[in-house]
Parts: C-alpha cells; structure tokens; sequence
C-alpha cells in the first residue's frame, strides 16, 4: 500500500482468514515446503506458487523458486535450502499471460510470511487466494503510487494501437525488468502508469513481454525529450505521452 503524504482518510482492505494445511502427500526432497492452494476453501487448480529471498524486489518475477501449476487438490511440493523465503501465489485466466494482473485473476500472499526453513525441515501450509477485483484497472493512475504517467501508443500513421503495453524503466537501453507495466491498451491506445517515486525515466512500449524483442513484434519508446527522457517530480501527473511503435526487425 502506498500512503501518500496528506494520509488516507478511508482504507478498506479485503482480509483472509488463515487456512488450514491438511496436507496428505509426502515430500520427496529433504527440506522445504508442501502446500495446498484455495480460494473461499475450496482447492485452486493451475495456480503458480513463488518463492521469493526478500520483499525489497516487490515481488516481481520469479524470484529464488516457482512451482506449480497446482493440480485439481491445488497441492504444490517446493522443495527448498534451509533459509527465510515470501511466498506468493498468482493464478492468471489467461494461458501465458504476463505482467500486472488483470481483473479475474487470483493472487495469495501467505499469511505466515517469512517462511523459515531449517536443515532437514519439510512445512505443511495452506495459501488462500483473493481475486484481482473489476475495478482495479480503473485504479492504474493510482495503484502503484501518486506519481502517474498517461499517454496513447500509436502507429506511424498515427492510430492508436490496441493490446500494447507501456514500460517504465531507468536505464536507456530498456533490456533489464521494466520497474512498472501497464495494462494492455485498449482500441484507444490509451496506458496508464502509476509508481511512488519521482525521477528520470525512460518509457518503452511492447506487444509481448518477456525476453528480447522478436521479429515482427511491435515495439517503440519515448521520444519527446532530446534525451529521450521523461522527467517527472514525485506526486506529478503527465498526460498527453505518446509512444510511436512499428514492426522489430
């Protein structure tokens, strides 16, 4: 949650009791953990299981281990070296899918977190889920922070371009993780990006997230400065950013 510095004078948070671990498969490892994924009790099938070293990276990736996806039971088995972990569970509609969740997706964050493994230790957890609710894509100006970035990925014929992803990043060469991502555009172009900090910024857009870009896959960056950096104060709000892409070759 990000607070900003004038407060909240409302929160309203969606709280999950913890679930009991009745785990009847055995491990096969020496040390880590066996569990079982559910949403409202019931078990979660297809569900992605992430093993996280610490918060500091927000929970992106995949962190130090990823297991799953969780059968009809919703069991998963990770095996895992004696230390302290965060586990986190996403459960995407779409096959494939990638970057922020989407409405109608399910994410869990363990209510024990840490998880602290030692020599010879296998623990037996239930994760419980909530769903990605409707709304939060009406919320991407805000959701990761009060400085946002608004704009429209266009051709170069200037149309909008639908199914596109906005990028935020701090290095010009825009290879490593992207620090933020937007939803997919809609038929309007339009993104929205929303993170805590204000700074200098480079912003990419891409059709396809993960890996370099592939030939034919559209791509494209921000070019309205003569550095080709976006420059934006804390608490800042930029509308009007557009983002020319065309065809990788």
């Amino acid at each position: 949650m990000t607070v900003p510095e004038e407060g909240l004078s409302e929160v309203k948070l969606s709280l999950i009791a913890p679930a009991k671990a009745d785990i009847p498969i055995q491990a096969d490892f020496e040390s880590g953990v066996l569990g079982q994924v559910l949403h409202e009790g019931k078990p979660m099938p297809d569900a992605i299981i992430f093993a996280y070293l610490d918060p500091s990276s927000g929970f992106k990736g995949m962190g130090y281990g990823m297991y799953g996806p969780t059968g009809a039971e919703g069991y998963f088995a990770g095996p895992l070296p004696p230390g302290t972990y965060y586990l986190l569970v996403r459960k995407r509609e779409r096959a494939g899918a990638i970057g922020p969740l989407q409405a109608g997706d399910f994410i869990g964050y363990w209510h024990g977190n840490p998880l602290k493994i030692s020599a010879g230790e296998v623990k037996k957890i239930a994760i419980s889920l909530l769903e990605v609710p409707e709304k939060v894509e009406n919320l991407q100006t805000s959701l990761f922070g009060s400085t946002s970035v608004e704009g429209r990925i266009i051709d170069k014929e200037g149309n909008p371009v639908a199914g596109m992803r906005a990028l935020l990043y701090e290095d010009p060469q825009m290879l490593n993780r992207p620090l933020y991502v937007s939803q997919p555009t809609g038929a309007d172009g339009r993104f929205a990006l929303s993170f805590p900090h204000g700074g200098k910024y480079y912003i990419g857009a891409r059709s396809t997230i993960g890996g370099a870009p592939a030939p034919g896959e559209l791509v494209g960056a921000y070019a309205g400065t003569p550095d080709y950096r976006l420059h934006i104060e804390k608490g800042e709000h930029i509308d009007g950013v557009e983002i020319t892409v065309g065809e990788m070759w």
